[in-house]
């Protein structure tokens, strides 16, 4: 019973799918977890379900998800007015609750929902097409305490009048106007808030900026494709409390807007510029002040090359970073991931398809980052080692650190070529060894490399690596690993499988998609020896057989997703058999006819 007390359920949550019975959902009244998703639900699951909860635990729920479900006025009306203490309430892509426009438009529907409204603090109503300033505006009155609104994907009306005159109230759209009106009620506590997806524009970004006694700390405008430098400097202008910025897909932003962010945003510390395709290497010195920034995402910008990222973290201003994405930035090479190597406290690096990325950008990697949880490699084609262990590989290793396009060492004093500050020549004096290197600040103790050295690895991608060789995956030993991708891998076998079921105990998601060796005895293995695993995808696995829907049938308990895609050696009988036994399992099942 102690693992019943509420404190201890605070991060619990249950999802309920089509498939959930109402017996099911009547099992948890004694659990009562605060965190309840319906996920995508029919309407006649949605009101069945909401129902059982609301008469059996929901006072508990805290946080309240009807993302995509088709749920009534009626039965929504119900299972709101049973939570007491809800704080949390995302009701994205429900469009049938919205539908008619009736929503809350009865003075006793409002009265028993407005006890459990308002200490909502967080509302999320993305995607919602049929929302209008009208039932927004009925929500809204309800929830005195929001501090986090989301309205992506919402097609907002920027020009009101066009439809209804400035100060009238619009009965079928969403106008901007009536939200900045919402937002002069609530400067004080709103914090948070989402217009991604819109098409607002700089001169309502301005209007929204300059909001009097607005402090924002969060602002998401990802794939706003209008916004350009002009919105980008009244937003720096007035709201300077902002922490985190998200700007992916912002494809008019130059390197001034970048210029403007760093100069006035200073106390940032998470910021997206996700295939902002007019940034260049030049936008990388004005990064390079941004002292509280931790977390930086800069995948697509692929006009960023390395030695404009190797001189921003020489300056010393990107030292307080943890997540780094450089994903699809095809110029970056071994020479910055050695730079990278250098932040103490990087724990998140995405490199997936720098192409440029070899085996002397894993050693630094692997010799530097030992707080790193999460990498990924994915299409990297020229990694090929894991670890290296021989002088011969060791030999051959080094030799690749001379063949880069410049033989000479940009930050050395004394400009020394690779092999000198690299201490290949034993008869280097003193001196010459502690010259400091763009590639190595210290002369390396050992000449191996393991990624066994990144002992708090949670999350690893090597997809697609297809040079990989099979000796590092056989001595490859992640004891914290939750997450391992290694789709398209021609070289992984069974006997891989072995090794990585046998020393990632903690492994709940793997991802095996067209790995063409593997069989029903490696995925055996894993299966029983993984009991927390619950995604596995096989897509595309050519010699799984239905003995591997038979080890499910006995070792799958713990499964809820797997992708059984173009396996054309299952049989369909046998696939919907395992459905049918494990209610709980989501089966993607595209096979060829």
């Amino acid at each position: 019973m102690a693992s019943l007390y509420p404190k201890l359920q605070s991060n619990t949550s249950v999802v309920f799918t089509n498939n959930t019975t109402s017996n099911v959902a009547a099992s948890f009244t004694l659990r009562k977890p605060p965190n309840l998703r319906f996920c995508h639900l029919d309407s006649y699951s949605a009101n069945r379900l909401a129902g059982s909860v609301s008469h059996a635990w929901g006072a508990s729920i805290r946080s309240l998800s009807l993302n995509g479900s088709l749920i009534s006025e009626r039965h929504f009306v119900e299972l709101l007015s049973k939570c007491y203490n809800l704080e949390n309430l995302n009701l994205s892509a429900c469009n049938n609750l919205f539908m008619t426009g009736n929503l809350l438009v009865n003075e006793a529907d409002r009265k028993l929902v407005e006890t459990s409204l308002k200490r909502v603090t967080v509302l999320k109503l993305c995607s919602n097409r049929y929302l209008s300033d009208i039932t927004l505006n009925r929500l809204l009155i309800l929830m005195p305490s929001i501090q986090n609104l989301s309205l992506a994907s919402c097609h907002f009306v920027f020009s009101p009048d066009m439809y209804v005159p400035t100060k009238a109230t619009a009965c079928s759209v969403v106008t901007f106007n009536n939200l900045l009106n919402f937002i002069c009620t609530q400067t004080l506590k709103l914090k948070t808030l989402d217009l991604s997806r819109t098409s607002i524009k700089d001169d309502s970004l301005a209007a929204l900026a300059k909001i009097p006694d607005l402090q924002l700390k969060e602002l998401h405008l990802g794939t706003c494709r209008e916004i350009s430098d002009v919105g980008i400097s009244a937003l720096c202008l007035h709201q300077v409390g902002l922490t985190h910025l998200y700007l992916s897909g912002c494809q008019e932003i130059t390197g001034n807007g970048i210029r403007l962010i760093c100069e006035n945003l200073l106390q940032l510390k998470s910021l997206d510029i996700t295939k902002c395709q007019l940034l260049k290497s030049e936008c990388m010195q004005h990064l390079a002040n941004m002292s509280n920034l931790q977390s930086l995402n800069m995948s697509g910008c692929y006009r960023v090359g390395s030695d404009a990222l190797i001189s921003a973290i020489q300056q010393q201003g990107m030292r307080n970073i943890t997540a780094l994405n450089l994903s699809y930035c095809s110029l970056i090479e071994d020479e910055a991931i050695c730079k990278i190597s250098t932040l103490p406290q990087l724990k998140h690096l995405d490199l997936n398809s720098c192409l440029s990325v070899t085996d002397v950008g894993l050693q630094f990697i692997c010799t530097n980052l030992h707080n790193l949880e999460y990498l990924s490699l994915a299409w990297c084609s020229e990694v090929c080692n894991l670890m290296l262990i021989t002088d011969e590989e060791v030999r051959i290793a080094e030799i690749q650190f001379n063949n880069f396009s410049s033989l000479k060492c940009k930050c050395s004093r004394q400009n020394h070529s690779f092999k000198q500050v690299l201490n290949l020549d034993q008869n280097l004096k003193d001196d010459e060894e502690k010259t400091t290197c763009c590639f190595w600040n210290d002369k390396p103790e050992r000449k191996t490399y393991s990624i066994n050295h990144l002992k708090k690895m949670r999350a690893l991608d090597l997809s697609a690596c297809t040079k990989l060789s099979s000796r590092g995956l056989f001595t490859m030993e992640l004891p914290q690993l939750r997450s391992f991708n290694m789709s398209m891998s021609p070289r992984l076998t069974d006997t891989h499988l072995f090794q990585i079921g046998h020393t990632s105990p903690l492994l709940e998601e793997l991802f095996l998609s067209q790995c063409h060796e593997v069989t029903d005895t490696g995925i055996a293995f894993i299966l029983e020896n993984n009991k927390l695993l619950k995604t596995l995808d096989m897509s595309g696995c050519d010699h799984i057989t239905d003995t591997t829907l038979k080890t499910m049938h006995i070792f799958g308990r713990s499964l809820r997703n797997v992708d059984l895609s173009m396996c054309n050696q299952l049989s369909v009988d046998k696939i919907e058999a395992l459905e049918s036994k494990l209610q709980h399992l989501v089966v993607q099942k595209l096979l060829h006819s």
